[in-house]
């Protein structure tokens, strides 16, 4: 996920079950980077007013949400953020339950 050591990253959600790859952070006002979990459509709504107030130009932006879940996917959580002024640049998978979706803010 391009998260180094020396970024400052700020974390949103609370995953269950926990990422093998579980990524910490701590709160700060000017994050170089944040992580979002979500599980549904409406745990992304609820997290968006805070993750808009932590995000400028050029932070790497991340959200993890589980495999499987045929109403929360990558198109319908691509199409959403789009609306929200986000684009979806990259995706991977993390482990055998969460994949992730990069983002970054239109121009």
């Amino acid at each position: 996920m391009h998260l180094k050591p020396e970024l400052r990253i700020q974390v949103f959600g609370e995953p269950q079950p926990t990422p093998e790859e579980h990524i910490t952070g701590n709160t700060t006002a000017d994050p170089d980077a944040v992580v979002a979990h979500a599980h549904n459509q409406q745990e992304l709504e609820a997290l968006l007013p805070d993750l808009r107030g932590a995000i400028k130009k050029n932070t790497l932006i991340w959200l993890l949400y589980p495999k499987g879940n045929k109403a929360f996917h990558r198109d319908t959580i691509h199409t959403f953020m789009r609306t929200q002024g986000l684009q979806g640049t990259s995706m991977i998978s993390v482990d055998k339950i969460w994949s992730a979706m990069r983002f970054k803010m239109l121009d």
